[in-house]
């Protein structure tokens, strides 16, 4: 008996609302329109998220600790910093119309790091909302450009290599000159070993023809410091005098201050003092040891041209020699400068960016789904409103009936 009741009823609620079909006909078309575009054009434009995966490499990122060739560590979240991203948007006038700063402060863009398991590679992958892009080209754009910010740094490293002899005209002690050049060719020669090693092809024959002019170098180096330091060869006796003079005594200050804190050191490791740390003072030992020899060796060089030894030699000036300082200088900065031009090739031949597709976009609904959830959404409202209006036009039919007959 109450499914009968239960399935009359239902019938009712049934007859009333089709009793207003075209009212729920309209309600429902119109709705299922509205929410289509609603959804389609209005939730996509502020829930969609467009994302984009790729590889970065350049030399030195595949070690266990990235970093750039320079040692500067290589942090990948600074890819989405708020400084790359206006370095991004000022790249390119296109990115002119970006809200950066917006993109940045409301979390709208990201990126994570995952590591396969299989082949050990690294991949990276940027999102970024899609309501700061007029459309998804841009979107693509915008990404690729943050993902280039590393291997635009590595080749902005391939400049000024001139580290040691950038300002070697600054000074006129010849000493302090050949101190430069040591230092120069020590870090040329260091870097093409390495660079040689990483590379093949045209590139690791460049590097060896660069090394052996090196070398030619080295020797011719070597060979004028000898003669510059058995002639006592200098820029200006007085001067050198004057100079040499003052080092020696600081030197000589020196060289005791550090032989004493070793005698300190070794006095505090014969006691029983349970604070003393071994390895920290070994440590402190084997720092002072360095710096004792090369004070030590500091002190013979100004001395033998201070205080000459057994003969009748005195410092003095000798332009031939000046020439020579000054065109080992000149080819050296040449050799300088071919290393540079190389190392921007080995910068470029091993910095890459690699994408894996163009952009997908996230979170967004389809044309279809739009148009479904909205007509469900159209029905179910039309019905309920059909039946509504319905039932109170009814109801009134029946008072009315009443009344007449009252």
């Amino acid at each position: 008996m109450e499914e009968e009741q239960q399935g009359v009823s239902l019938l009712e609620i049934i007859k009333i609302i089709f009793s207003q079909k075209w009212l729920a006909l309209i309600i429902a078309v119109a709705i299922t329109a509205l929410g289509t575009l609603a959804l389609y054009l209005g939730y996509n434009a502020t829930a969609t998220q467009y994302s984009r995966t790729f590889t970065v490499g350049f030399p030195g990122i595949s070690d266990s600790s990235p970093t750039y060739p320079d040692n500067t560590p290589f942090n990948y979240r600074e890819l989405t910093s708020r400084e790359n991203l206006r370095q991004a948007c000022n790249s390119d006038q296109k990115f002119s119309g970006i809200d950066v700063d917006g993109l940045y402060t409301n979390g709208d863009v990201s990126i994570v790091r995952e590591i396969s398991e299989l082949g050990g590679e690294t991949t990276y992958t940027i999102t970024v909302g899609a309501k700061y892009f007029s459309n998804k080209q841009q979107a693509e754009e915008f990404i690729s450009a943050l993902a280039k910010a590393p291997v635009t740094y590595v080749a902005g490293l391939a400049v000024d290599q001139d580290v040691y002899i950038h300002d070697i005209d600054s000074t006129s002690f010849y000493e302090d000159k050949v101190d430069m050049l040591n230092r120069q060719m020590g870090y040329v020669k260091s870097n093409l070993i390495d660079i040689s090693s990483r590379s093949g092809g045209t590139l690791k024959t460049n590097c060896i023809q660069l090394n052996t002019r090196l070398e030619l170098f080295e020797f011719n180096l070597n060979t004028a410091i000898v003669e510059m330091r058995e002639n006592l060869y200098v820029h200006n006796v007085e001067e050198v005098k004057a100079s040499y003079s003052a080092q020696l005594s600081i030197l000589e200050s020196q060289l005791r201050n550090s032989m004493r804190e070793v005698e300190i050191i070794y006095g505090r490791l014969q006691s029983t003092d349970p604070t003393i740390d071994l390895a920290q003072s070994s440590e402190r030992v084997e720092e002072l040891a360095a710096q004792i020899a090369q004070t030590e060796s500091r002190i013979a060089v100004y001395s033998a041209y201070i205080h000459p030894q057994g003969d009748v030699r005195e410092i003095s000036t000798n332009e031939q020699f000046n020439a020579k300082l000054t065109e080992l200088a000149a080819e050296l900065e040449a050799i300088t400068e071919r290393y540079t031009n190389l190392l921007g090739v080995y910068y470029k031949a091993y910095s890459f960016i690699s994408y894996d597709g163009p952009v997908t976009a996230n979170g967004r609904i389809g044309g279809v789904v739009s148009l479904i959830i909205s007509a469900a959404a159209g029905v179910v409202i039309a019905s309920i409103a059909a039946y509504v209006v319905g039932y109170n036009k009814s109801k009134g039919s029946i008072t009315s009936a009443e009344q007449q007959v009252e």
